[in-house]
Formats: C-alpha cells, structure tokens, sequence
C-alpha cells in the first residue's frame, strides 16, 4: 500500500522506506545532548514545539489540543525554558540540597546528630532505634544526591564512548541507595513521625514526596532498558531528573 507522502515508483518506494528505517538504526552512541532542541526536544509529539524558533510558549504551534498537566501553558511562559522545563526547576534545587548536605554532614561529624536536631537543642530526638535511622536515612540521602549529581551535571561521562561506564555505574548505585536505603528509611520514619500539629498532612506529603521519586526513578531506568530509539534516552534523561528533583523537593 502507499503511505502517505511516500512515492509510487517501486524502486523509489524501497530506497526511502529503507532511509525511513536506517533513520531509527542509529548509532547506540547518540548524544541527545548533541542535537540541537529545535530539532530534537520539542519534537512534533510535544505540545509546546519550538520549530517555529520563536521563544514565546504562546507562539509554540500546537499539534494536539490536550496539555500534559494543568499549568504547562503557565510555566512554560514564565521560565521560558531553553530545552524542557524541568532542567530549569531542577537548577534551582541543587544549592539547596548542597547546602543541607553540608550542614548535615558537618552536625553528624562534629555533634553526632542531625541539624535540626542540633539547631532545637534535641527537641525532635526520639528513641535511639529512631535515631540511627534518621542518620542512615541522611548519610545515604548525601550519597544518593551526589551520584545523582554526577549523573546530571557531569556532561562528558554521557558524551564519550570510553567514559559512559560511569553514567552508568553513578546511575546504578544511585538507584540502589534509593531503593534499598533511602525509601525504605523514609517510610519508617515517616510512620514513627512526631508532628503535634497535622500530622497526618505532614505524613500525606512525606509519603507522596517518596512515591512520585520512587516512579519517576523506576520508570526512567525501564525506559533505558528497553530503549528502542535515540528519543529513548531523552526520555530516561528527563524522567531521572523529575526523580531526583522530587526527592530535593522535600527540603522546603
């Protein structure tokens, strides 16, 4: 049969159906970073396209009616995002987390508790099953963050064939530390919370918090093993970055 678009001589037919499949067998070594984003990041599937160059969200053509959350117009037109939205929000939570990974680690080294805990004389401290929790949950939080920085700030590792193990292996103990550490202490400590005022609010946003990381995380890793385009590796790298940018969100 004869797509749309495509040409009736046979000959002709088999050469750009062939192009059309060689456009997919692409080198396992893409950089999506490479490509430019008017070409690549706000592709045709994407309801806010920048093919027209135009910076103004409300200039984007649309090409379907539906938006992919409720303030996507909204957002979009304030942080005017150079390629998607969430490298912008994600940038403005790394000094945050480094911050408390600082104050943390120096309390836990010089005082042997947390910050918090320092900076309210002890008020929060409860059990000492509970406590040393709260430092396992800390320290493999910081270590957590710090591979995950070296994932996403550290570009050369994602662009060199001989250097890409270490995406790989940051990428994997990243998740260990969050699957088998950092989400398991958080709903613990969650649970066993002591909140006078709101309890249950405090624990609904805990708890939402270490889900939506936990989905985002699970679902950017099955993307990349199961990857069957280059856009794949788009779609794992924004996917990581909404993970670990809603496990920073629970700093403010």
């Amino acid at each position: 049969y004869n797509r749309p678009g495509m040409p009736t001589d046979p000959m002709t037919r088999q050469e750009a159906g062939a192009t059309l499949d060689n456009a997919w067998n692409m080198d396992s070594n893409f950089d999506a970073e490479a490509v430019p984003p008017t070409t690549l990041d706000r592709s045709t599937d994407d309801p806010t396209s920048l093919e027209t160059g135009s910076s103004s969200p409300s200039s984007y053509p649309r090409t379907r009616s539906t938006r992919r959350y409720y303030a996507e117009e909204a957002l979009l037109t304030w942080i005017r995002p150079h390629r998607n939205e969430i490298e912008v929000l994600l940038k403005g939570f790394w000094l945050p987390a480094g911050v408390f990974c600082l104050a943390e680690v120096g309390t836990y080294l010089f005082k042997n508790r947390s910050f918090f805990e320092a900076l309210t004389n002890g008020d929060f401290e409860l059990w000492p099953d509970f406590e040393r929790m709260v430092a396992i949950h800390v320290w493999a939080s910081v270590f957590m963050w710090l591979t995950a920085a070296a994932q996403i700030i550290l570009e050369k590792p994602r662009k060199t064939a001989e250097l890409a193990w270490i995406h790989r292996w940051t990428g994997k103990a990243m998740l260990l530390a969050f699957y088998i550490i950092v989400f398991p202490t958080s709903l613990y400590l969650t649970a066993m919370q002591r909140v006078d005022w709101l309890s249950p609010a405090v624990g609904a946003v805990l708890l939402d918090t270490a889900f939506c990381t936990s989905y985002f995380l699970y679902r950017g890793w099955r993307v990349i093993r199961l990857s069957k385009s280059p856009r794949s590796k788009v779609i794992h790298g924004r996917l990581m970055q909404c993970g670990v940018m809603m496990s920073m969100s629970i700093l403010p």
